[in-house]
C-alpha cells in the first residue's frame, strides 16, 4: 500500500524533517523504525505532524504482518482534531474516530474489535481501549503501533498507564514473543519533573516515565534548531499582579456566609451576582426531593442571612472585583492595538468559566467579542483547552489566577500561535500565583537540563540504561501484583461492610450485595434494597450497546438524598450507587467516606450470568 505522492510531500516537506528524515545513515530514522520511543517536541513544533510521518513510515515498512495503528488521546475534542489530520494527510489509509460520545450517540454502536478488523488507523479516547482490554475484546498485540498523545499522563492509574501495564506484563513474561508487541510512541511538549527538587531527581522522574512507556529513546529536536525556531512562535510570558486590600479584607469577613468552596472561588474571582446565582442554583438542585430536617433549616437560615449581605453588595462600587477590571483592561488594550485579535482565557473551574462568560456578555465592549466557553464533558472541571487543542491565530493567552505545574504552563503557552503572541497571568498577591509561575519557569529549565543528561547517559551506555529501565518496570510490576494480592487477602479477611445514606445514616445495603458491571458500574443485586430506596424516571444516557445509564434516579427512602442512578444492562435494571453519597461502616461501627470505589476497603466481584438472569425475572425499578 502506498501513500499518494501529494500527501507524502505535505508531511515530509514540513520544517520537522530533522526529527524523522529519510537519510539511511540517520540514527533518528533507525530509532523510529526499530525501537519503542518517547517523542518529545517543543510546543508548536508540530508533534502531530511528526506522528503522521511515523505512522506513514510504519505503514510503508511493516511487512511481517498487516499494520494496525491506534492513536490514543484523552479527550473527545482532541480525538476529533487528530483524526481529521490523519484523514487529511494519510488519506489512502482507512481512519476511524471512536470516542465515548460517538458510541453513545450511535443507534447500534460497534465494538472496538469490529473496527479493528475494518480500519488501518483508529483514533480512540484511551478509556475505551482500557475497557476493551479488560473485557478481552481486544489485545495489545492486535496493534503494531501505539501512539500516546500528551504521554506525560502515563503514570499512576491513568488510562494510558493501565494500557501500558498490560503491555509491560506481556513484555516481562518470558513466554511471550516480544516481537509481537507493538511499537510505542509518546508525544508531549513537556515531560515535567514530578516532585523533583534536584537535577538527579528530575532525571529519575524522566527515566521512570520512559519505563512507563517502555521507551528506549527520548527524542528531542536537536538538528536544524535555528531553522525550526523561525517557524515556531513562542508566546512572550509575563505576570500581572493586582491587589485590593479593601476587597480582600471584605472577602475574609464574609467567608462565614459562603458555605461552599466553589461559591467562595466565584465570589473571589468574579462578581457577587455570579456567586449568588450559583449558590441559588446549587441549593435548588441539592434540595430537590429532600425531606428537610433541623440541619437543613439551619443551613437555609445561614443562606438567607448571607444572601442579604450579598444582595447589598451587588452594584456597590466598593465591591467591584479588581481582577475583572484588570482582565478587561488587558483585553481592551489588545483589541485597541489589533482589532482582529483572538484571546484564550484559562480558568480553574467550570463554574468560574460560566461566571466569566456571563460577566463578559454583560460588559460593554466585551459582549461584542462573542465570548464562548469551552469545558470538557468528562474532564475534572479544572482543565480546559491547555492540552493539544489547535486554536489558530491566537495572540493572547491569559491564565486567570490559575497556575498548576510546569507541564500546564508549557501547554498553555503553546496555545499562542499568532506572531507576536503573549501569555499573561492575572494574579492576586495573596494567593501566591505569581510565585508559583516563577517556580514553574525554574522547573521547566530543570526539566530541559535533565532531558539532556538522560540523553547523554543513553549515548554513553545504552545497554546499561535500558537494563535500569527494565529494573524499574519489573519493580513496578511487582508492586502492582502485591497490591492486587493485598486487596484479595483484605477482602477475604474483612467482615461485611454496611453502606448507609450519607445524609441521614439510614441503612441501604451491605457490601456483598454490590457487584460490578463491566468493571465500571457498582450495582446492588439484592432486591431487598427496594425497602430502603425510592426511584424516579430521568433522562437516560447510553454508554454502549449493552448498557444505558441514568434511566432513573436512586434516592434514600428516608431523607430523599440522591444515591445513584438506575442502569439498564443487557435488558435488566440495576440500582447503581455513587460511593461518595454513602457512609461505609465496618463491623465495629466505625464509618468512613470514600470519593472513589477503588478506595473502599472491600472488593466487589464481577456480576455473574445468574445475577443477570435473576434481575431479568424481577420487577423493574423504574415504571414507564
Amino acid at each position: 500500500m502506498e501513500v499518494c505522492p501529494q500527501k507524502v510531500s505535505n508531511i515530509s516537506g514540513s520544517p520537522y524533517d530533522a526529527v524523522g528524515n529519510d537519510d539511511p545513515d540517520s540514527d533518528t530514522d533507525n530509532e523510529i523504525v526499530k525501537e519503542e520511543l518517547r517523542l518529545r517536541g517543543y510546543q508548536m513544533d508540530g508533534k502531530t505532524y511528526v506522528a503522521l510521518k511515523i505512522i506513514q513510515d510504519h505503514m510503508d515498512k511493516t511487512t511481517d504482518r498487516f499494520p494496525k495503528v491506534v492513536f490514543l488521546v484523552e479527550q473527545s475534542a482532541l480525538a476529533k482534531q487528530q483524526a481529521d489530520k490523519c484523514k487529511k494527510y494519510l488519506s489512502n489509509y482507512r481512519v476511524k474516530l471512536i470516542t465515548g460520545e460517538i458510541q453513545r450517540d450511535a443507534k447500534i454502536p460497534k465494538s472496538l474489535s469490529s473496527w479493528l478488523n475494518k480500519k488501518d488507523i483508529l483514533v480512540v479516547t484511551a478509556q475505551l481501549v482500557v475497557n476493551a482490554l479488560k473485557n478481552d475484546e481486544i489485545k495489545v498485540e492486535d496493534f503494531t503501533l501505539m501512539i500516546f498523545d500528551e504521554c506525560h499522563h502515563a503514570n499512576a492509574s491513568h488510562a494510558y498507564a493501565q494500557i501500558m501495564h498490560g503491555y509491560l506484563d506481556l513484555k516481562l513474561d518470558e513466554s511471550v514473543d516480544r516481537h509481537k508487541l507493538p511499537v510505542v510512541v509518546g508525544l508531549t511538549a513537556s515531560v515535567g519533573v514530578g516532585r523533583a527538587n534536584t537535577e538527579v531527581m528530575a532525571q529519575t522522574h524522566i527515566q521512570k516515565m520512559m519505563a512507563n512507556l517502555d521507551a528506549e529513546v527520548i527524542s528531542t529536536v536537536n538538528e536544524c534548531l535555528p531553522e525550526l525556531t523561525e517557524h515556531v512562535i513562542v508566546a512572550e510570558q509575563g505576570t500581572t499582579i493586582y491587589l485590593s486590600n479593601k476587597y480582600h479584607k471584605y472577602l475574609v469577613t464574609r467567608k462565614t456566609f459562603l458555605v461552599y468552596n466553589k461559591v467562595l472561588i466565584i465570589y473571589e474571582d468574579a462578581r457577587v451576582e455570579d456567586a449568588m446565582l450559583y449558590l441559588e442554583q446549587y441549593l435548588k438542585r441539592i434540595n430537590e426531593g429532600l425531606k428537610p430536617d433541623a440541619t437543613d433549616d439551619k443551613m437555609l437560615k445561614i443562606y438567607q442571612k448571607g444572601n442579604r449581605v450579598l444582595t447589598a453588595c451587588v452594584g456597590n462600587v466598593n465591591h467591584i472585583n479588581p481582577k475583572l477590571e484588570a482582565l478587561k483592561d488587558i483585553i481592551f488594550k489588545l483589541y485597541k492595538e489589533k482589532p482582529d485579535s483572538r484571546v484564550i482565557i484559562f480558568i480553574k473551574t467550570r463554574e468560574l468559566v460560566q461566571a466569566i462568560e456571563n460577566w463578559m456578555k454583560d460588559t460593554d465592549g466585551l459582549s461584542c467579542l462573542n465570548p464562548v466557553k469551552f469545558v470538557g464533558t468528562q474532564a475534572s472541571g479544572e482543565k480546559g483547552a491547555e492540552e493539544g487543542l489547535d486554536i489558530q491565530t491566537c495572540n493572547l493567552v491569559i491564565r486567570y489566577d490559575h497556575v498548576t505545574n510546569e507541564i500546564a504552563m508549557v501547554q498553555a503557552r503553546g496555545r499562542g500561535r499568532a506572531e507576536g503572541s503573549r501569555m499573561v497571568v492575572v494574579a492576586s498577591e495573596k494567593r501566591g500565583t505569581a510565585e508559583k509561575e516563577e517556580i514553574n519557569l525554574m522547573r521547566e529549565t530543570k526539566m530541559n537540563e535533565a532531558i539532556q543528561k538522560v540523553q547523554q547517559k543513553l549515548c554513553r551506555n545504552k545497554v546499561q540504561f535500558l537494563e535500569d529501565v527494565e529494573k524499574i518496570q519489573r519493580s513496578e510490576k511487582k508492586k502492582r501484583d502485591l497490591e492486587k494480592l493485598s486487596r484479595k487477602r483484605g477482602t477475604t479477611r474483612n467482615s461485611e461492610f454496611v453502606l448507609r445514606c450519607g445524609k441521614c445514616s439510614s441503612y441501604i445495603c451491605i457490601s456483598s450485595d454490590i457487584k460490578k458491571i463491566q468493571d465500571a458500574h457498582h450495582a446492588v443485586i439484592n432486591d431487598d434494597v427496594r425497602d430502603c430506596i425510592t426511584t424516579e424516571k430521568s433522562e437516560a444516557k447510553r454508554i454502549d450497546a449493552y448498557t444505558t445509564c441514568g434511566v432513573g434516579k436512586v434516592k434514600c427512602k428516608n431523607c430523599g438524598k440522591e444515591l445513584g442512578n438506575v442502569t439498564i444492562h443487557q435488558g435488566a435494571e440495576f440500582p447503581v450507587l455513587k460511593i461518595d453519597n454513602f457512609l461505609v461502616a465496618d463491623s465495629a461501627g466505625k464509618t468512613n467516606v470514600f470519593k472513589r470505589w477503588k478506595s473502599v476497603p472491600f472488593c466487589p466481584v464481577p456480576m455473574l450470568n445468574a445475577d443477570l438472569e435473576f434481575r431479568l425475572q424481577g420487577q423493574p425499578y423504574v415504571q414507564e
